[in-house]
């Protein structure tokens, strides 16, 4: 009854909206049969049921109804169909930029090749506007979008598709100063560390080929959802078709239930790469010297993780702006002139105890007990320390309490105990001491030095009551005579 009503309707509004939304698949494939309007058949292929959306965007052709199908469809691969009859390059920007599917706005952007249209995708676009990016070649443009993008993967998929000469690499290195893990500074920095004279004697033809690559997963619980994205990015050093260096940095697999949604943000560490190049057998322990003060940090440290020379080391352990770089060079360090100078002058608390680590110094070490602030650092020394004579410089010079009962514990020596009996501040760290000596003339000793410390504290007692005598008492009276 109702096919037979529907085979009679002419209005090409009524037949989409019985095309879509009748129950009876009948009356439906009645009504869509009859469609010859273009934009009644949009409406099918963007919000009709099973089968008919398929066959309704084969049959549109007008570019801005496309355009509609590729943006608004519910079914993935009506969008992709209506992409794919997309011949306007200003048609395929708009689903590009407007469309908040991937799959539609990927497929627009594979279409294009003007480079204006790729542009404006690439800075007014969204989820998948790196894609555009990747396909730029405008070196300003793509020196701006580096610099000014909010997203960290937009600018590192700019900064992965530059030329290697580009004069925007330098800044867009970062902070030089210290190493980095944005994968963008990173792929900055292995383009200037491969231009290093050194560098480019041992591998004349050396090619870097960075590449930052997006995924993402839906996820779905209750009423909620969304997209959680991640990068994984890849680099290759090779050199006349053979590969030097490779590696690459992501966070694996999606795992099968999230708490956030949201990006996860390779970590990059060029460092690693740099150190696989450099234990090429061309590289020798010159060229790592002259590379340990390279402008690059991350080159830097991979030439010290290689090096042998302590001279080079010990300049990289007191000189590096790097806590990193100056860590790792203290830790290879066998001179104990410059651990001891380390040990007791670097600002940071790990530096230091990477010099304490290799220090043996008897002198050095007990220098670090007594005087370093940091509990941790002064930890490192016990152990380590074992001279009698250093034992009893703590135990008498140390600030920290815990430090000197320590360092008494450790104490066998008679004449060492005897000096902490004598110069200790610690009056019970003095008597533990004094009950150690069975050496009668240095008990003897002791019994002198007490004495004497009995008549210094005297001294200043007298000292102090004169004091008050000659300029507290005449303001009392002062102050009682108002």
């Amino acid at each position: 009854m109702l096919e037979a009503a529907v085979e009679k309707v002419t209005d090409q509004a009524l037949l989409a909206k019985v095309a879509v939304a009748d129950v009876d698949w009948n009356v439906r494939a009645t009504a869509f049969h009859k469609l010859t309007n273009q934009a009644a058949l949009a409406k099918v292929a963007i919000e009709g049921k099973t089968g008919f959306p398929h066959a309704a965007v084969e049959k549109v052709t007008d570019q801005a109804l496309l355009v509609r199908v590729a943006v608004e469809a519910s079914d993935s691969d009506v969008r992709r169909i209506a992409v794919e009859k997309l011949t306007d390059d200003d048609a395929l920007v708009k689903v590009a930029i407007e469309s908040e599917h991937s799959n539609a706005g990927f497929a627009a952007i594979k279409k294009l090749t003007n480079q204006a249209a790729l542009a404006k995708v690439a800075v007014e676009g969204r989820g998948v506007r790196w894609y555009a990016v990747g396909k730029l070649t405008d070196q300003a443009l793509l020196a701006k979008i580096a610099t000014e993008d909010k997203d960290p993967f937009v600018r590192a998929d700019a900064i992965a598709v530059m030329d290697e000469w580009n004069p925007a690499t330098k800044r867009l290195a970062g902070d030089l100063s210290r190493l980095t893990t944005d994968a963008g500074e990173s792929i900055a920095r292995i383009r200037l560390a491969i231009q290093e004279p050194r560098i480019r004697i041992r591998f004349p033809r050396i090619v870097f080929a960075p590449r930052v690559v997006l995924e993402t997963q839906s996820y779905s619980w209750g009423d909620k959802g969304g997209d959680k994205g991640k990068d994984t990015v890849y680099f290759v050093l090779s050199q006349a078709g053979k590969t030097l260096a490779k590696k690459d940095w992501g966070y694996g697999f999606f795992p099968m239930f999230v708490s956030d949604l949201g990006f996860e943000y390779a970590k990059v560490h060029g460092g690693d790469l740099l150190t696989e190049l450099l234990h090429n057998a061309v590289v020798t322990q010159g060229d790592l010297a002259e590379l340990s003060s390279s402008e690059i940090p991350e080159l830097r440290q991979a030439s010290v993780g290689i090096l042998t020379d302590q001279a080079a080391l010990a300049k990289a352990a007191v000189n590096d702006q790097d806590i990193d770089i100056r860590k790792l060079a203290t830790g290879k360090l066998t001179n104990q002139t410059v651990l001891a100078k380390i040990a007791v002058e670097d600002k940071n608390r790990d530096v230091r105890r990477a010099a304490v680590g290799q220090l043996t110094d008897q002198a050095a070490l007990a220098r670090v007990a007594v005087g370093d602030k940091d509990v941790n650092v002064r930890g490192d020394v016990w152990g380590k320390l074992r001279d009698q004579a250093a034992l009893a410089k703590v135990a008498v010079e140390a600030e920290d309490a815990d430090v000197r009962r320590h360092a008494f514990g450790e104490l066998t020596d008679q004449a060492a105990l005897a000096k902490v009996a004598v110069e200790a501040e610690d009056s019970d760290v003095r008597q533990a001491a004094s009950e150690k000596v069975t050496d009668q003339a240095l008990r003897a000793k002791i019994a002198e030095g007490q004495r004497r410390r009995l008549r210094r504290n005297m001294f200043y007692l007298v000292a102090l009551l004169i004091l008050l005598t000659v300029l507290v008492l005449p303001l009392l009276r002062k102050f009682r005579s108002r």
